[in-house]
């Protein structure tokens, strides 16, 4: 009753690392 709570975190957190990592405006929606 938490994998998808964690499963969402952890995607969450790469997806911030890799918008960090790549502030280009990919993240933006291209």
């Amino acid at each position: 009753m938490g994998t998808r709570s964690v499963a969402q975190g952890l995607r969450r957190e790469a997806d911030a690392a890799f918008t960090r990592r790549c502030r280009r405006g990919r993240w933006m929606g291209a």
